[in-house]
């Protein structure tokens, strides 16, 4: 299972890109066979039959990492993860929220007031 806990712990160990993910992509594609993965031009490509995924390509470079569970994989970017379901067409997004930090929101309070 997915926790919070888990999705921290892949936004600190993926926190900048890695120079293997082009290896680790190429071995994990051939087990996502229901999302039609393939590399094409530096883009990791994919076929997503829900409405309300906002995107179906990535471009190679901002992948920092990828990580195989025992139900999906994680492909890691910056500010969000994408869970590929291995039985399934399912694609899961978390988005990481921005920091903000207490003098911004102090800041903010002082400007609106």
């Amino acid at each position: 299972m997915i926790t919070t806990k888990v999705i921290n712990r892949l936004y600190k160990i993926y926190s900048t890109c890695s120079p293997a993910v082009h290896e680790e992509i190429t071995q994990v594609i051939p087990k996502l066979t229901h999302h039609n993965m393939r590399l094409e031009a530096g883009l990791l490509r994919y076929d997503c039959d829900e409405d309300n995924m906002l995107f179906n390509e990535v471009p190679e470079e901002k992948i920092h990492g990828v990580e195989e569970f025992d139900t999906c994989v994680a492909i890691v970017l910056y500010s969000c993860i994408l869970f590929f379901d291995k039985n399934s067409t399912k694609v899961s997004m978390h988005i990481k929220m921005p920091h903000i930090t207490l003098m911004e929101r102090i800041s903010k309070f002082l400007h609106l007031g």
